[in-house]
């Protein structure tokens, strides 16, 4: 039984928690103002997600830097020391015996190993790991531009939920300005107890999606956060992106560059080739394997039989598998069928590419048109408030005519701020579907 497991286990909790404690590290915390460039180059220095992929990466080289040492030649030293229990002795003549060994014996051997290749297996297993270092590399730019895609996409949701509330406090304020105009005529006996009630009821609805708007900020604020990787303080300034209206490009082109330019499909393309070199190696079980070694060899109890302290000598050995039981042919199998699976998975890339950028196309399209859209109903709306409030202000209008007006006007201003960030966003997913760099240009 070990000792963990004879503690009390509100102790072994505390000790677990504790551990805990001291593994993990606050993350940074980053001063403002920040530009959502910043923003992607703190998230690729701080986001657990890239250091994943750079161990990945490492660990690829690691494995290829192994498979290329064993084509090399190896050296070795071994010594043995080891004491018997009595000397041997031989009777040479009646009443003669000599010692044929000593109490003790002492040996050192130095050993030079090169492995001859004649089956290929080596030379596969160097170019197995060297696809698969490609591809390792790959999946790090393709997880870089990843994470500059999610911190795009969460700088742009802090902004629009800020846009957001600042649409909503107008409407509140707003509406109070109504609410205290409509009780002043109320009181004066020019107006209806009906228009201090609508506007008290519009009030009120304006202040629970203010109240909502808030909460939508501070949930954005800690998305951004999250996927950065670092501390944020409440309420940090944030730059708004540079406003571009770029066209969509064509979408064959854009498919055909995508194809060309993403990580992903020259991962996926790496992994094929590395599998076909398993199919290879794992083909060699039954070929078979040469080596050739040197030994230098240290005897340090010389005797009348072995009189030299030091020798040489070289081996030839040849190993030539007979029956494995079908051991290899269930290799091979596994290994074509692990390349089976790596062309499926290759397809399945490229048509992951394909679907990004259409879609991302169609996005790009359907955000700017709908700005277009929201721009000219936000003037309509913004003019017919305008009307609203003159009229009701004059005294000739009714309140509930000003109270639809706020409606479409707030309405309106909603719409245009998800049309405009839903196309910076539709931006940033084009370019990460066309595999462009991950820093956007400040």
């Amino acid at each position: 039984m070990s000792r963990l497991a004879a503690l009390p286990a509100t102790l072994v909790l505390s000790l677990c928690v504790a551990a805990c404690a001291e593994t993990l590290q606050a993350p940074p915390s980053v001063e403002g103002p920040l530009s959502i460039g910043r923003a992607v180059e703190l998230a690729l220095q701080h986001s657990p997600e890239i250091r994943l992929a750079e161990q990945q990466y490492l660990r690829a080289a690691g494995a290829l830097r192994s498979a290329r040492g064993a084509t090399g030649p190896s050296l070795g030293v071994a010594g043995t020391y080891i004491r018997y229990d009595k000397v041997e002795e031989a009777e040479i003549a009646p009443g003669q015996k000599i010692k044929i060994g000593q109490i003790d014996a002492r040996r050192a051997t130095a050993t030079l190993r090169q492995p001859i290749d004649v089956s290929g297996i080596l030379g596969a297993a160097v170019q197995a790991a060297d696809y698969q270092k490609i591809a390792a590399e790959l999946d790090l730019i393709a997880a870089r531009h990843d994470i500059a895609l999610a911190v795009q996409s969460a700088y742009l949701g802090v902004l629009r939920a800020r846009d957001a509330r600042e649409v909503s406090r107008e409407a509140v304020q707003n509406l109070k300005a109504y609410l205290d105009l409509a009780k002043a005529r109320f009181e004066a006996g020019t107006a209806a107890q009906f228009d201090v009630l609508r506007a008290q009821t519009e009030l009120a609805a304006a202040e629970q999606r203010l109240i909502s708007a808030e909460n939508a900020v501070r949930l954005a604020e800690v998305g951004l956060a999250s996927v950065m990787g670092v501390s944020l303080p409440a309420g940090l300034e944030l730059m708004p992106p540079p406003d571009t209206r770029p066209d969509a490009p064509d979408p064959a082109d854009a498919v055909e560059a995508a194809l060309k330019g993403r990580a992903e499909v020259a991962s996926a393309e790496a992994a094929v080739r590395a599998a076909e070199r398993g199919v290879h190696i794992a083909r060699a079980g039954l070929r078979p394997a040469v080596q050739i070694a040197a030994n230098y060899n240290y005897n340090g109890n010389t005797t009348i039989f072995q009189p030299r302290n030091f020798t040489a000598d070289a081996v030839l050995s040849v190993s030539i598998p007979v029956f494995d039981n079908g051991v290899t042919r269930g290799r091979v199998q596994e290994a074509e069928a692990g390349v089976e699976a790596a062309r499926a998975r290759r397809e399945r890339v490229a048509l992951n590419v394909r679907q990004d950028v259409e879609q991302a196309i169609s996005s790009l399209e359907n955000a700017r048109k709908r700005l277009e859209v929201a721009e000219a109903t936000l003037r309509e709306a913004s003019e017919a408030f305008r009307l609203a409030k003159v009229r009701y202000e004059s005294g000739v209008g009714l309140l509930v005519e000003t109270t639809d007006a706020q409606v479409a006007y707030t309405a309106a201003q909603t719409n245009l701020v998800s049309a405009k960030y839903d196309l910076y966003l539709a931006q940033a997913q084009l370019a990460r579907a066309l595999g462009l760099p991950p820093l956007p240009e400040e």
